[in-house]
């Protein structure tokens, strides 16, 4: 299979590209925390992003950790003040690691560095990611030592659910650093937790989700079991000592292609995972609540279809003129009807396609140059269906407006963050995580019709 090739007008493209390939990819650490990243190092390199993407305990995550312990008032105020001196120590850790990165992208962008020189300075971030990994695990190891001091002997039982908890934090951070499926890093326990349910519902669904819990464990065990074993087959022939390393050589795109293959094939065993315990749960929870939870997965899971269109922001934003003439508001209410009726239709075919073209790694619209598919047809079509139902509303929505109602409608937007390549490190389970990794687009990146 041919080396990759660019023109010379995109030559820092392609190194950045072989940069990501040639890196050294760290092993995971036994049980490394990672929830939201508490700070990121980056830079904007043209259309790549350079990312460490390194995570520590946040704020978030902790009131999680608290909630699982059920502290009490006493022992959540000392718990609180524990976390205080480790999110201060913490963030000491993110800049300096972001210092460091920032020295490197001056140096890329500066200019005047030969392609050699570039290739050894986006060479140098894993170890600056591996080092501030290191830290964060240093100081998280006895802050959590002093969190279960606090603990009754009763709320010392209820650690495995924390331990577990920790685990589908960084297991599902990083067993599909490629990704390959939608919905493959939610913890569906997250996504219950947002719907504030009642504590009937809280306790009728007890059982199905501790059920989940043990599951995901086990899956993600095994992930970590899989990956241990890939990267020692990898060292082994590629004639290297078993150190946990694993190197992705851009003189041969068959490595990617392993390693690309293996994160889709995790991701698509979480997915479907995941998928299971959704219906099992909703069935549970009954029509309301089911179909609230089967929402809200969706929302998440599939951003890029079910997040709220401009086209639906649109309309709601007529329906609430003051200056609407009868007429308006009558024939604003049957689009908006017309609308609501049609759209279920497109979105569940756009569902079907993506998650087929996901289990035949078919998804990706922006593939590598010899390193990937390309996206399936029936769902760039099935995409573009849904554009064209959106912009005939929204059509249909302006030509009823005058010229100074229209100026009221809500702009459309489009999140900064989906443009370009994602280049970065991760760390934790799975083949390939802990060193760099390539993501052209997330799920939704190309979808600017749809996003909030």
């Amino acid at each position: 299979m041919a080396t990759p090739t660019a023109h010379p007008s995109s030559t820092l493209a392609t190194l950045l590209t072989a940069a990501a390939l040639l890196a050294t990819l760290t092993p995971p650490a036994p049980l490394p925390l990672l929830g939201e990243p508490a700070a990121t190092a980056s830079a904007q390199l043209g259309t790549a992003r350079f990312a460490g993407t390194d995570s520590v305990i946040t704020r978030r995550t902790f009131d999680r950790y608290t909630k699982t312990l059920r502290l009490d008032a006493a022992q959540t105020d000392a718990a609180n003040q524990l976390f205080t001196a480790y999110a201060d120590r913490a963030a000491e850790i993110d800049r300096a690691a972001e210092e460091k990165t920032r020295e490197l992208r001056d140096g890329i962008e500066g200019g005047g560095a030969a392609p050699e020189g570039i290739r050894e300075l986006i060479a140098k971030l894993p170890e600056i990611t591996r080092t501030a990994s290191k830290q964060h695990a240093d100081l998280t190891t006895p802050f959590l030592d002093d969190i279960r001091s606090l603990l009754t002997p009763e709320q010392e039982t209820r650690w495995a659910a924390l331990e577990r908890l920790r685990r589908r934090e960084a297991g599902l951070s990083s067993a599909a650093p490629l990704g390959g499926a939608s919905g493959s890093n939610l913890d569906l326990t997250v996504v219950v937790d947002s719907l504030k349910l009642p504590d009937e519902q809280t306790q009728a669904i007890a059982p199905a989700l501790e059920a989940y819990e043990i599951e995901l464990d086990a899956v993600l065990s095994q992930i970590n079991q899989d990956d241990q074993q890939w990267r020692a087959d990898r060292a082994k022939q590629q004639g290297r000592p078993d150190d946990g390393a694993v190197i992705i050589s851009s003189t041969n795109t068959d490595d990617f292609l392993a390693f690309q293959k293996s994160s889709r094939e995790n991701a698509l065993r979480l997915r479907d995972l995941n998928t299971k315990h959704l219906r099992q749960t909703a069935a549970a929870l009954g029509p309301e609540w089911g179909q609230k939870l089967t929402d809200a997965y969706r929302r998440r899971a599939f951003p890029q279809i079910f997040r709220q269109s401009n086209a639906t922001r649109a309309l709601a934003a007529a329906e609430a003129f003051k200056d609407l003439t009868d007429e308006q508001r009558t024939a604003i209410a049957e689009i908006r009807a017309d609308y609501a009726a049609r759209l279920p239709a497109l979105n569940q075919r756009w569902l079907s396609e993506l998650e087929r073209a996901e289990a035949e790694g078919k998804a990706n619209p922006f593939p590598l140059p010899g390193m990937g598919q390309d996206e399936a047809k029936e769902l760039a079509d099935a995409r573009t269906a849904r554009r064209e139902f959106d912009k005939a509303f929204t059509d249909k929505l302006t030509a009823l407006l005058t010229p100074a109602q229209r100026d009221r409608l809500p702009k459309p937007g489009r999140p900064a963050s989906t443009a370009g390549a994602l280049i970065g490190t991760t760390t934790g389970g799975g083949p390939g995580a802990g060193g760099m990794v390539i993501q052209i687009g997330p799920p939704g990146a190309d979808d600017d019709d749809n996003d909030e």
